[in-house]
């Protein structure tokens, strides 16, 4: 939700901190392909080269399975693909 993000953003939350299975939040906007999402993360300095626990960053988990079953079109998840690449080499 993205005013529970915002929220979460402005109070401090390290937005590169990782859940007990070892995903950020930017690889669960992934999974769950939200491009205002994506962008509010990116921006507020999430890591987008940050790997799972299989060695996965967060562009994989824009193709995951659960993404073709989405209501997001191929140029939104190109979109976010490029915003990944792009914020990737900020990091680099």
């Amino acid at each position: 939700n993205y005013k529970e993000l915002k929220s979460l953003i402005k109070s401090g939350v390290n937005v590169n901190i990782t859940d007990e299975y070892g995903y950020t939040l930017l690889m669960e906007v992934c999974k769950r392909p939200n491009l205002r999402l994506l962008k509010m993360l990116l921006k507020a300095g999430a890591d987008p080269t940050i790997k799972d626990p299989e060695g996965k960053d967060a562009a994989y988990h824009i193709l995951t399975p659960a993404n073709k079953k989405s209501y997001i079109t191929i140029q939104e998840l190109a979109k976010m693909y490029k915003l990944l690449e792009k914020y990737s080499k900020k990091v680099k």
